[in-house]
């Protein structure tokens, strides 16, 4: 997140607070065509009913911080990444025990303090950082930035990697590699889907 900040300007903020049509896009897109899409999959693929209700409720949570980064690494709008980052997340706290209570008939809870904490620590402090280095302490910045993508690479590889390495038995259980498929399905639909819908003439 640093990394990133240190490339953004407040007016970056600025210009993403006038344009509300992304935000909602991306807001409606985030709370109902992916929990109906994890709904889908989950059922062409005939998961068990653990499967089922653990696959829909990754399907209702927020995106993660991980999201701005590969917008950054895209080229992409990365200050609408990060509020949209946020504003689904804070949301998740009514959103996500609503949906899963719809979808699989029991309310998952969100500790609200936790995920503020959460929002606070991994995006919004080390943004905030990046955002006055970049206004007030250019010298800074400039020396920085060389070396900034090479350690935010090896950062999202822990992130990525320890949680995998921390699971790897069940991951490579007979019941941890049936969702490999349903898990690929999802992304790949996903991210056509979203891929198209930001093609729109109207959204864009």
């Amino acid at each position: 997140m640093l990394s990133i900040g240190i490339r953004l300007s407040f007016d970056d903020f600025t210009l993403a607070f006038k344009r509300p049509l992304p935000l909602s896009v991306g807001f409606i897109a985030q709370y109902l065509l992916k929990p109906a899409l994890g709904v889908l999959v989950a059922k062409a693929f005939c998961l068990s009913p653990t499967f089922y209700a653990g696959f829909i409720l990754t399907s209702c949570v927020a995106g993660a911080q991980l999201s701005s980064y590969a917008s950054f690494l895209s080229k992409g709008d990365v200050a609408v990444s990060i509020l949209l980052t946020s504003f689904t997340t804070i949301a998740s706290v009514i959103v996500t025990p609503l949906l899963t209570g719809l979808l699989i008939g029991s309310v998952v809870p969100v500790d609200a303090v936790a995920m503020s904490k959460s929002i606070l620590q991994v995006v919004l402090v080390p943004i905030t950082i990046g955002l006055v280095l970049n206004t007030y302490a250019k010298p800074v910045v400039t020396i920085l930035q060389p070396v900034m993508p090479f350690v935010a690479m090896i950062c999202t590889s822990l992130c990525i990697g320890s949680p995998l390495a921390l699971n790897r038995s069940q991951i490579l259980s007979k019941e941890g590699l049936q969702l490999v498929l349903p898990v690929l399905t999802f992304h790949a639909v996903a991210f056509a889907v979203g891929y198209w819908i930001s093609k729109v003439p109207a959204f864009r």
